[in-house]
Parts: C-alpha cells; sequence; structure tokens
C-alpha cells in the first residue's frame, strides 16, 4: 500500500475524532442545568489527559518525521509548515487550559466560571482540531502523496512506529495488516 505513514497518521486522526466525541459530549453535560457529578469531572480530566499524551505523540510524528522530511521541498519559517506547527502549540495551549478547568472542577466541584471556561476551552479545542486536521488532510497530505517515494515512505512510517515504542500505537493493527 502506498503512503504509509499518511495512513498511519489519518488512523491516528480517526482515533482523536472518537475522543473528541467524548469531549463533545462533555461539553454538553457541562452545560446542562444539573451540575456534573465529581466522578464526571474526574472522567474529563482522564479523558483530557489522555488526549493530551496522544496529541503529543502525534504531534511528534508530524513534527520530527514528516515535517522534517518536507523541510527538504518546503520553507520551515513560513508557508503550510510554519502554519501547521504555529497550530500545535495553539492546541496545547488550549488543551492545558481545558485539563486544569477540568482538575479545578474535579476538585471543587460545579464553579459557573470554571464551567464556563471548560466549556470555552473544550470548543476552541474542537474547533482548532477539525481545521488543523482538514489542512493536513485536504491539503498537506495530498501534496505529501505526490512526491513520496514508496521507500521513503516506508522508512517514515518506521520513524514513527519507532516514537510509538515498539510499533503499537494507534493505527499499528491497519499498518501491519497492510489495511
Amino acid at each position: 500500500m502506498a503512503d504509509l505513514c499518511l495512513q498511519h497518521l489519518l488512523d491516528e486522526h480517526r482515533c482523536f475524532e472518537r475522543t473528541l466525541a467524548a469531549l463533545d459530549f462533555m461539553l454538553a453535560a457541562a452545560k446542562n442545568p444539573q451540575p456534573v457529578s465529581a466522578s464526571a469531572w474526574m472522567a474529563a480530566v482522564e479523558l483530557v489527559r489522555s488526549l493530551n499524551a496522544a496529541a503529543q505523540l502525534h504531534v511528534q510524528k508530524e513534527e520530527q518525521v514528516l515535517f522534517l522530511e518536507l523541510e527538504n521541498f518546503l520553507p520551515r519559517e513560513m508557508g503550510p509548515l510554519a502554519v501547521l506547527r504555529g497550530e500545535h502549540h495553539d492546541l496545547a495551549r488550549e488543551a492545558a487550559t481545558l485539563l486544569s478547568a477540568a482538575e479545578a472542577l474535579a476538585a471543587a466541584g460545579h464553579v459557573p466560571d470554571v464551567v464556563e471556561q471548560f466549556d470555552r476551552a473544550g470548543r476552541n479545542l474542537l474547533r482548532l482540531v477539525r481545521d488543523h486536521f482538514y489542512k493536513e488532510e485536504r491539503v498537506l497530505f495530498p501534496m505529501v502523496a505526490r512526491f513520496l517515494s514508496p521507500e521513503r515512505d516506508a522508512h517514515l512510517l518506521e520513524r514513527m512506529r519507532v516514537l510509538d515504542g515498539s510499533g503499537s500505537g494507534p493505527g499499528a493493527a491497519q499498518d501491519a495488516s497492510g489495511g
């Protein structure tokens, strides 16, 4: 199969979308007139922590593997690579705000101002991630697919799997089976 490294990243995007759907559900629950339980806020904390850890690994794969390869063809400090790197920083900042709000709510319970902060950060994060994925999937990845040789593709996939540690990250089963 061609474009293995891109498929690996796309598989991770699909995993993120499932997690983001759970976050969207939590955001709706947080705005419900009934206060959210402490256990639900703890679940939100765990969800955001898990999302952050997976996002950090995904960003490493993009910035330390794919983007480095693209710097042979595209400028680092301007254009799509600079935009996407900037978005990675924006996403990390918004996720940190979201985690901080979730932790405060898990510790103190329903505090309207903090619920509003949680909602705002969560909605911003959802919008940023969806916009970011759109740019990657509709612009960057098709561009990469045009010039990536099968040998280079396999090499990049292997480097991404090394970052996964043992190659067991999201999408590894599909990668291993050729799907």
